[in-house]
């Protein structure tokens, strides 16, 4: 949309008679004013005009307005300017896509953090999960009574195999923790060294769960980071474009007085 500003100047033309002076014909009157609008100021010329003239002048000055509220700046449209709630979102969902949305370099790290993140988090799950295996494997179905742990070798020690029997068909993981840690179990066992290896792989395979458990919480953390970032690199962004068009940095040099004068200063157009 465009505005015009108009600059209008009246010219006062005044002739002046003597009184009682004999008739002749009109001269020229040695008093006439036309003032004229030009560049936003007003000029005055002394002319000489025969009768009384009015003058008209017009300055039309075109300006672009943006609509209010564009891109969050008070009515004025900046280019290049991002969105910073887009920045944070896209960076909680994937990290380091909101820096590089506002051209920051740093959104590289965030998403390398989030691969090996993955990676240590598959990795660490994923053997924890073979030792636990293996370590079954090792005590063998209690039910036979060839394996390392045997519900039979059990019974034959005088225990009560029902409980563990009970315990066996309604949670594994919880069966397997008691044969490998309680020593009221001890007995099931093949060899004390055969339970020692089942423990070790019982241990190590906690330790994997639990650093992959954490490596996961970390992934969460690096999330929230990034959206924080993000939304902090977009506003820092639109703010160095906003400064950028508003502000300007100037010196100007000359000499005075027989001495070099410098003037600088900081200029905000608003």
């Amino acid at each position: 949309m465009s505005r015009g500003e108009a600059l209008i100047a009246l010219g006062l033309l005044a002739t002046v008679a003597t009184v009682g002076a004999p008739a002749r014909a009109a001269a020229p009157s040695p008093l006439t004013l036309a003032v004229v609008t030009e560049a936003a100021a007003p000029v005055a010329a002394w002319r000489a005009e025969s009768s009384p003239r009015l003058v008209l002048a017009q300055r039309a000055i075109e300006r672009e307005w943006s609509v209010a509220g564009d891109s969050g700046t008070a009515g004025l449209h900046v280019e290049g300017l991002r969105s910073e709630l887009g920045a944070a979102s896209l960076s909680a969902a994937l990290p380091g896509t909101g820096q590089l949305y506002v051209g920051r370099r740093s959104g590289y790290a965030f998403a390398a953090a989030e691969v090996a993140g993955w990676l240590g988090y598959l990795l660490l799950r994923g053997s924890g999960r073979e030792l636990r295996d293996d370590a079954r494997t090792l005590a063998g179905v209690p039910e036979d009574s060839a394996s390392a742990w045997s519900f039979e070798r059990w019974e034959a020690s005088g225990a009560d195999a029902s409980e563990v029997k009970v315990l066996y068909a309604g949670d594994r993981e919880a069966f397997f923790d008691a044969i490998g840690s309680d020593e009221r179990y001890a007995a099931g066992w093949s060899s004390p060294e055969t339970r020692r290896q089942f423990g070790d792989l019982r241990g190590r395979s906690s330790r994997r769960l639990e650093q992959a458990r954490w490596t996961g919480g970390a992934l969460w953390v690096n999330h929230l980071v990034a959206a924080v970032d993000a939304l902090r690199a977009a506003r820092l962004s639109n703010l160095d474009l906003q400064l950028a068009g508003d502000v300007e940095f100037k010196a100007r040099g000359s000499w005075r007085r027989g001495h070099p004068s410098l003037v600088v200063s900081l200029e905000r157009r608003f």
